[in-house]
């Protein structure tokens, strides 16, 4: 296999890949063997898969709350508060959450947040609202 016709093989997997993997999640790169060789290098990896997003609705499960809250904002003794993040290595405050006024971040307990978002009804009723939106 000459060169050219390398090259040209390269250029034809590369418009076929191209095609058929989405730029966005997968991310490939070809290249010909420094060697001589008529072989190449096919490298393909994957770019983001929301996988931080699927271990933070698992760690919510694993507190008692049914939906990933992360981003949600309340409003308590008027005070209003973002959920930031989870870490179930705080046991007793394992939600952090951020004031919105001055941008600190406090732990917080689970019944606080629950308490603050109106109860598990309404989180539910919330979460079935922005699915039915993005459906």
């Amino acid at each position: 296999m000459t060169n050219i016709e390398k090259v040209q093989l390269i250029t034809k997997i590369q418009k076929l890949l191209e095609s058929e993997l989405d730029p966005d999640v997968f991310e490939f790169n070809i290249d010909s063997k420094s060697d001589g060789t008529s072989g190449f290098n096919l490298n393909i990896s994957v770019k983001d898969i929301k996988i931080n997003e699927i271990n933070k609705k698992y760690d919510f499960n694993k507190i008692g709350i049914k939906h990933n809250l992360i981003g949600m904002q309340f409003e308590r003794e008027g005070v209003k508060y973002e959920i930031h993040d989870i870490k179930l290595s705080y046991r007793k405050y394992p939600i952090i959450l951020k004031r919105l006024k001055g941008g600190t971040f406090i732990k917080a307990q689970k019944e606080f947040v629950i308490e603050g978002l109106g109860g598990e009804n309404y989180i539910n009723r919330i979460k079935n609202l922005e699915k039915l939106k993005n459906f």
